[in-house]
């Protein structure tokens, strides 16, 4: 079956997102397309040669299509998504600044962004609110708010 172009899925690059962002997508498309539950050759190919590459020297003396899916994914999370620090997550979204030529919403989406792995449960909402109006360029704008 060929799918449209909007049911496409384009394989993982680290440059543009995280791994398990990724592996929510990969979810979604799995179940969207009806793919059968051995997933390993579909998630292969979804693989950019340099990601596969990886995955070729992380396995241990058998090819990755010899692996499950659940193998496949536990190591290429493991090696792809690396134990953050909260400390040095929360040190980098508290130093964010608005950027000369960044919008006001460019801007927010980079605080969400970097939110994400600081850990600020239930203080989430007001880490963001307090770092958005410090972080923001204009001053005229920061005294309004």
């Amino acid at each position: 079956m060929t799918l449209p172009e909007s049911l496409q899925l384009e394989p993982f690059n680290a440059e543009v997102e995280t791994f398990a962002s990724y592996l929510d997508q990969l979810e979604m498309f799995f179940e969207t397309n009806n793919v059968p539950d051995d997933k390993v050759p579909t998630v292969i190919t979804l693989l950019l040669v340099k990601t596969f590459a990886l995955l070729t020297n992380l396995v241990e003396s058998v090819e990755p299509k010899d692996k499950s899916f659940q193998e496949l994914t536990a190591i290429l999370e493991k090696q792809l998504n690396p134990n953050t620090l909260v400390i040095s997550e929360r040190f980098r979204f508290h130093k964010l600044n608005q950027t000369e030529g960044e919008s006001v919403a460019e801007f927010c989406i980079q605080l969400k962004k970097l939110s994400t792995n600081c850990e600020f449960g239930h203080l989430l909402n007001d880490s963001l609110r307090d770092r958005f109006v410090c972080g923001l360029r204009s001053e005229t704008i920061q005294k309004k708010l």
